[in-house]
């Protein structure tokens, strides 16, 4: 298992009106990376979390889930061609990287605690994250 690591910290996106968050990962996965997934690949949303860090010159608190994204093709081609324009000013390139080395890198990652949760994150189990003041 492998994560992308491309804004200044790891992909997250909101959801427009009455998007499902199925509908919003989707969606959010084309937009910053290019990947195209269908709707079966797309796990529960697992990780709950609330977070503030400050995006454009804004603080902005966020209710998050995350989800797990399988994909058919390991460490597919990431493309930025879709992306808006905040996220291009922002835009660091990108990372494949294999989970221990999330765990162990001195990296600031985004969710901060992303290298203590993912394994639990992974193996399925429930986790409702603390607030997370971001930046």
């Amino acid at each position: 298992m492998q994560c992308a690591k491309g804004h200044q910290g790891t992909l997250h996106g909101g959801i427009d009106g009455d998007e499902t968050y199925v509908a919003a990962a989707l969606r959010e996965l084309r937009e910053e990376t290019g990947i195209l997934a269908a709707p079966s690949d797309i796990g529960p949303p697992s990780w709950r979390r609330r977070a503030t860090f400050r995006h454009a010159g804004v603080r902005r608190v966020q209710d998050e889930v995350v989800v797990l994204v399988r994909l058919t093709v390991p460490s597919p081609a990431v493309e930025a061609t879709e992306q808006m324009p905040d996220e291009k000013e922002t835009y660091l390139g990108f990372h494949w990287w294999p989970v221990a080395e999330i765990e162990t890198s001195s990296e600031r990652f985004y969710p901060g605690r992303l290298p203590l949760l993912l394994r639990r994150f992974l193996h399925g189990e429930e986790i409702e994250e603390p607030f997370e003041h971001f930046s």
